[in-house]
């Protein structure tokens, strides 16, 4: 049977105060699992036979203090014994020779099984339970071939209290000599001893099996980790082909969509020549969706570049008044022939920072277009301040809010917050884009929300030096 390994425990500190030395003392020094167990026992029972025999010594000097006979000479020698092959197994158990140690320890349990047997009777007193805990203790603490020396170092001291003559043992109504008490500790020693060798081998025979059990089943875990990780490899190199593929596409989709915009402008001015009121409506929707389905192509760029491990933040310094008066312009844009009411409270004269100010605009630009996404009527308020280490910005809308269920995937990519009162249309990308550039300049994004009151993205920015900016490291999503 493969017995399992474990880690030593750290040995605590040696010390005199009781708890401190009991700690020390309790704790085994093994590694191995069965010795770990044995040494365990040992230090308890070394322990507890200590406690035992120092709380006997003054006991047995009190109840002999008036009369010093033979019998208290045989006491006082027997103690002194105790505690010479006690000391003795204390100092075997702790330079870890268990086995020396355990027949030590087991011989004061016979000794003190012998001198019960002597003077009480076989069957008289603790004696029959010396022998039986004996037999047990021998059972837990010795390797098994060794118990059957034990077995048969119990039956020869049983024999020798032949030569010892104690009294004979009243049974129920009956008379039982000695020689026929011995015959019977005999036979129960016997019987104990195989009773207890049945069931220690169908306890080993269970843990063989055990053993065998968690070896399949650790193999089988194993051979899984193995699969799932390969599985995980291909996700992973099939996932950065497809990142890059649509990388790709999206690049090639751009450029062209990008010509068929200004051509339709072009011909939506009159350029190419007159159109009527009809043709210029419709090339305008046109544009109108080209552009939706430019900015689309956009977000789709963005993440797969992001997702590839291709995006890169092209550091410059930003001017903060610039980048916001430009959402700011967007904003009342998007508030024309709208129930809602731009609100702005923008610091003047925001620091300059270093960064990526295209990046920066689009999570700016990205908050405001949402908060108007979602509030069919109400206010929508533009805050920023800084502070000397960070640039503080949030949007407060009085739309639709966010349900709880819903909230967990406003930063996922993809996903969008679903309602029953509005019908829009995106992506998914815009708020995951914002979050990740966020926190790709140190910052960090956020937001409150309310159903039926509305929500507030905050934004919170560290003002960079250059050399800070130039040190940033693009994240992956």
């Amino acid at each position: 049977m493969v017995t399992p390994v474990i880690a030593p425990n750290n040995i605590p500190e040696f010390g005199w105060l009781p708890r401190k030395w009991l700690n020390w003392w309790l704790t085994p020094r093994a590694t191995e699992r069965t010795e770990r167990f044995r040494e365990r026992a040992l230090r308890l029972s070394a322990f507890i036979l200590l406690v035992s025999v120092l709380i006997y010594t003054p006991l047995g000097i009190i109840s002999t203090f008036d009369t010093i006979t033979g019998r208290t000479i045989e006491r006082l020698g027997i103690v002194v014994v105790a505690y010479v092959f006690l000391a003795v197994a204390m100092l075997l158990i702790h330079k870890k020779y268990t086995i020396p140690a355990a027949w030590l320890l087991i011989a004061i349990w016979i000794g003190t099984f012998f001198s019960s047997a002597h003077n009480n009777g076989l069957w008289m007193g603790l004696s029959i339970v010396f022998l039986g805990f004996t037999i047990v203790y021998g059972q837990l603490i010795l390797p098994g071939r060794q118990n059957v020396y034990l077995m048969i170092i119990n039956i020869l001291v049983i024999l020798a209290l032949l030569f010892f003559p104690a009294p004979a043992i009243n049974v129920d109504s009956g008379q039982m000599t000695l020689p026929v008490s011995v015959v019977i500790a005999v036979v129960f020693v016997v019987i104990m001893n195989a009773l207890l060798l049945v069931l220690r081998q169908e306890l080993q025979s269970r843990l063989v099996e055990l053993s065998s059990f968690v070896s399949v089943l650790d193999a089988r875990v194993q051979e899984r980790t193995r699969e799932l990780e390969i599985a995980r490899k291909q996700a992973e190199d099939a996932n950065t082909i497809k990142s890059k593929f649509l990388a790709n596409m999206s690049h090639e989709l751009r450029t062209p969509l990008n010509a068929i915009l200004n051509f339709t402008a072009f011909v939506a001015d009159g350029v190419m020549g007159d159109v009527n009121e009809e043709q210029e409506d419709a090339l305008r929707q046109s544009i109108s969706s080209g552009k939706h389905l430019l900015s689309l192509i956009n977000d789709i760029l963005d993440v797969t570049k992001i997702e590839a491990g291709l995006m890169d933040l092209f550091i410059q310094a930003v001017d903060l008044n610039e980048i916001l008066a430009g959402v700011v312009g967007i904003g009342k844009g998007l508030a024309k022939d709208k129930p809602i009411d731009l609100i702005v409270d923008i610091q003047e004269k925001l620091p300059v920072t270093y960064g990526d100010k295209r990046r920066m605009r689009q999570v700016f630009l990205n908050m405001v277009s949402n908060a108007f996404k979602f509030t069919p009527k109400g206010s929508i308020t533009i805050h920023a301040h800084a502070t000397d280490t960070h640039l503080h910005v949030h949007v407060t809308d009085t739309g639709i809010g966010i349900s709880p269920e819903h909230q967990k995937l406003v930063f996922e990519s993809f996903k969008q917050a679903q309602n029953d009162t509005l019908d829009t249309v995106g992506t998914g990308l815009g708020m995951p884009i914002s979050k990740y550039f966020v926190e790709s300049h140190r910052g960090r994004m956020w937001f409150e929300t309310e159903v039926g009151k509305g929500t507030t993205f905050f934004v919170e920015l560290p003002i960079l030096t250059e050399a800070e900016a130039n040190s940033l490291d693009v994240l992956s999503l």
